[in-house]
């Protein structure tokens, strides 16, 4: 081989190099303007998603403000707007049990009514109550910061103050996913209520309340190492336990009667809890009587739409995509002056990225 043919040679290597490096540069750079492109496609999407939730959630309260006395709003609305299909569920916070007010019969009685057993129940009592009272006197079986100390909870103790948000229930020790499951649908921080409103409550909370009415103060003295002891039911004029046994399976009466104990678990009772789509407009199943749908309430009936609501929106668009979100609102009485017709207490949207995945 010459020193020409040489040359050429390795001329034609380098070449073939470059040409290479340039090829792969160039499928680099279309494989990231094809990923920057799905990032835009996504982000349009949740900015699209936003504005239909808000949108929907306008119409939602320009519904509720303007019917008449003669006019009822149903608990589901849905309806189609520019091709994107819009589901909205309405609850009235004052049927929930509100975790700041309730007192400790009822706040024992709900983890009850769902099927937990007596020991849990007394024990998410205790615990809510040590949670929201401002000292560090443990009641017999609740939590103070020493129970929270390498238990991985998000925080390092109990508050000493009313909870801020439902969602802070997932701290308490007692609270794991299945209970908070069971009980987020009926609890809240909004109605202002030591007693829900059996009216517009589900019928978890109704039968709550059965057995609150049978259920004494499970503290003494003793027990609560110097606090003040609950104003419960169920005591005798001298002040006595009247040791009373609540019947709360599907056949039983739900009356309380005397010469015994609180049976340690609910029978009977179906597990309930969001469905597995957090934040969508259905709930699973829950137990329910005669003449009643599956969120509690007696057929025919319409939403009571006074007081602060949960908004449960979903929207859909053409192209698949869904989006969802909870709101929970209080309707301002005198919106006539050009201020907003209700006051957003909590707004929580559940936007899927590219993957689909919130």
């Amino acid at each position: 081989m010459t020193g020409r043919e040489s040359e050429r040679g390795a001329a034609l290597v380098v070449t073939l190099v470059f040409a290479a490096a340039m090829a792969a540069a160039a499928v680099a750079f279309i494989g990231a303007r094809q990923s920057d492109a799905v990032t835009m496609r996504a982000q349009a999407e949740a900015v699209q998603a936003q504005a239909a939730l808000h949108a929907a959630l306008q119409q939602t309260v320009a519904l509720i403000a303007n019917k008449t006395s003669r006019q009822i709003v149903p608990p589901q609305l849905s309806w189609t707007f520019d091709g994107v299909q819009v589901r909205v569920t309405l609850e009235n916070e004052a049927g929930k049990v509100d975790i700041n007010k309730a007192e400790e019969p009822l706040l024992r009685a709900l983890p009850l009514a769902v099927g937990l057993r007596d020991m849990q129940a007394a024990a998410l009592a205790d615990t809510i109550l040590d949670w929201r009272d401002e000292n560090k006197l443990k009641r017999k079986n609740g939590a103070e910061d020493r129970d929270y100390a390498g238990a991985q909870r998000g925080t390092s103790g109990a508050a000493n103050r009313p909870f801020a948000h439902p969602a802070e229930l997932r701290y308490l020790p007692p609270v794991d996913a299945g209970v908070w499951a069971r009980l987020a649908p009926l609890i809240t921080i909004y109605s202002g209520a030591p007693t829900p409103e059996a009216t517009k409550a589900p019928a978890q909370v109704r039968r709550a309340l059965t057995i609150a009415r049978g259920l004494a103060p499970s503290h003494d003295p003793s027990d609560n190492e110097g606090q003040d002891q609950g104003q419960g039911l169920g005591r005798d004029a001298s002040g006595a336990s009247a040791g009373l046994q609540v019947d709360v399976s599907p056949g039983g009466s739900g009356m309380a009667s005397g010469g015994g104990r609180l049976a340690p678990a609910v029978s009977g009772t179906r597990e309930s809890g969001l469905s597995p789509d957090a934040g969508r407009s259905s709930f699973a199943s829950r137990d329910r009587t005669d003449g009643e749908d599956a969120r509690g309430r007696r057929n025919g009936d319409g939403h009571d739409a006074s007081g602060v609501q949960t908004v449960m929106l979903d929207v859909r668009f053409p192209n698949g995509y869904e989006a969802a979100a909870r709101a929970v609102i209080s309707l301002n009485p005198d919106s006539s002056g050009g201020s907003e017709p209700f006051v957003m207490l909590d707004w929580t949207p559940f936007i899927p990225d590219q993957g689909g995945k919130p």
